[in-house]
């Protein structure tokens, strides 16, 4: 007999409460909460030893990942306690907007200080969020199409399934609850990862929850469904799993777990609501979808819209400041922004002029650079991303993400930072489906526009023509334009830009789940990962 699912969300629930209760009586006072964080942390952290006190570690170097790969490469090697004496349990890979992808390591401290954050947010989901706990959800969480492997040392990279992220209290439960099997990150090949998500997706018309990070993941996943919904449905009755045409071949026994049950009257239904030809519309597949969660913030906003525009009065949820690296802060019902996640890691932030202050110290209004202390041994690390304070929830400052600190180009002294970009490019977006900025460096140095845009070849010239005054406007460019050590910035017309980007992005080791929309990429090279045509100068280009 199947229980229904309401038999195992609301164990799941109560199974986070005591850590949601004890997150909930720390946002009064964040101060003792970080220090209870502090005394956790030097016990298992050899760097921390000589501070005595909270205050002691900001006599501690900041450290960039440049300055801490040395001894992350050593862990990975088999020297396991140089960093943290919790045991190691594996590491996550880690990639960003720009830049080689990371392995970062995760103890037994490191989780557990993540289920801090994780659990309370949890609770926040299913007990406050009406109609969570009444089906199943769909996480995006591990990578897809990632083989097996492991470090020199022997310690597995990634976790086998997305549940390994709780305690083990919580796994039996929570994975009940997950409609696609954590098999299909082992597919060959991303576009088969999703059309076994999907598969398995369409199976469950009581799926209430979808959380994704990028909100160019969720449309790409919609694209494929519009574009092999006959083959799913098909599969989908019949209960067999038909990888799509020039997938490569899938390993038997994986398929074998990757096959749902045959589903007639779910694939009637589907068939009846798409009238015969599609689209499909998704309120109505999964009537219960009380919620979509997603990156909102910064760049991402700019490919939200267009996310959600399939799922019409389905309430949307902003993520929090979650890296691999740690937790920073989790959505919570009620507060105007994400709080800080004061009961996990040690969290310093950097003001414009390099000074650091603790949670309790922050002003509202005033945007400030994350380093965080971690049960993994990464101290004092420099995390790479920016919030601005908005508000408070209790007594514990409430963020939000800004953007990517250092994500700046510069290729002759130009110093173009992807805030002063996104600025420029606001008439482009306004009129393209995707718009980036990236450097080329054959033949004479300049930026090239890459746009998916409807409009004409004119109208196309003359945007970039926009960014190109936008970008003079500082003065670093505009000397380096005078000296003619760039040339203006040309355009490409591209097609299917979001997918072809996340497919560059695949291609260059990012994971597809962790990639972000950006409107400056640092990196050359997206001719080729385009393939589009580059549009002849116009008058006055040069």
């Amino acid at each position: 007999m199947k229980l229904p699912v309401q038999a195992l969300t609301y164990p799941f629930a109560a199974s986070t409460w005591p850590r949601a209760t004890a997150f909930e009586h720390a946002l009064s006072d964040p101060h003792e909460a970080q220090q209870e964080v502090f005394s956790r942390l030097r016990a298992v952290l050899p760097g921390l030893r000589r501070c005595r006190r909270m205050e002691d570690v900001r006599e501690l170097p900041l450290r960039g990942w440049d300055e801490l790969s040395a001894d992350v490469e050593a862990v990975a090697d088999g020297d396991v306690t140089r960093l943290s004496t919790s045991p190691l349990v594996r590491f996550e890979r880690s990639g960003g907007s720009s830049g080689p992808q990371k392995l970062v390591p995760m103890t037994r401290a490191s989780l557990s200080e993540m289920n801090r954050a994780l659990q309370p947010w949890l609770w926040n989901l299913y007990a406050r969020r009406p109609g969570v706990a009444a089906g199943c959800a769909y996480w995006s969480i591990s990578p897809l199409a990632q083989a097996k492997q492991v470090t020199r040392g022997g310690t597995p990279i990634g976790a086998e399934d997305d549940t390994e992220y709780l305690p083990r209290a919580a796994r039996a439960l929570v994975g009940r609850l997950l409609p696609v099997p954590g098999a299909v990150a082992h597919l060959p090949g991303v576009e088969v990862c999703r059309y076994a998500t999907l598969l398995w997706l369409l199976a469950r018309e009581d799926l209430s929850l979808l959380s994704v990070w990028s909100p160019t993941f969720l449309t790409l996943l919609v694209q494929a469904l519009d574009a092999h919904l006959p083959s799913l449905l098909e599969d989908l009755e019949q209960g067999r799993f038909t990888p799509p045409p020039g997938s490569g071949p899938v390993d038997a026994a994986l398929l074998s777990q990757l096959t749902p049950p045959a589903d007639p009257e779910r694939a009637r239904t589907l068939r009846k609501l798409a009238a015969g030809t599609g689209p499909l519309p998704l309120p109505e597949a999964w009537p219960h979808l009380a919620l979509v969660s997603l990156w909102t913030d910064a760049a991402a906003a700019q490919f939200l819209g267009e996310a959600t525009a399939r799922f019409p009065g389905v309430p949307v949820e902003g993520k929090g400041l979650l890296a691999t690296e740690g937790a920073i802060s989790v959505p919570w019902v009620g507060a105007p922004a994400p709080v800080l996640a004061v009961r996990s890691h040690l969290l310093e932030f950097l003001d414009a002029a390099g000074r650091p202050h603790f949670a309790h110290e922050l002003e509202e209004g005033e945007s400030y650079e994350v380093v965080l202390t971690t049960g993994a041994g990464l101290v004092r690390y420099r995390l790479g991303d920016r919030v601005q304070v908005e508000g408070r929830c209790r007594a514990t400052p409430c963020v939000r993400f800004l953007e990517r600190a250092g994500l700046v180009s510069d290729l002759v002294g130009e110093k173009l930072a992807a805030t002063f970009v996104e600025t420029a490019l606001g008439e482009v977006k306004a009129r393209s489906r995707f718009a980036m900025l990236a450097p080329v460096t054959a033949g004479t140095r300049r930026y090239r526009l890459y746009v998916d845009s409807a409009v004409d070849d004119g109208a196309l010239r003359a945007l970039a023509r926009g960014v190109e005054q936008a970008l003079a406007a500082g003065h670093p460019y505009r000397y380096a334009r005078e000296l003619g050590q760039l040339g203006a910035v040309d355009v490409m017309r591209v097609k299917d830009g979001a997918q072809a980007y996340e497919a560059g992005c695949v291609r260059r080791g990012q994971r597809a789940g962790d990639i972000k929309p950006t409107p400056l990429h640092c990196r050359d090279g997206w001719d080729e990962v385009f393939g589009g045509e580059l549009l002849a100068p116009g008058m006055g280009e040069r």
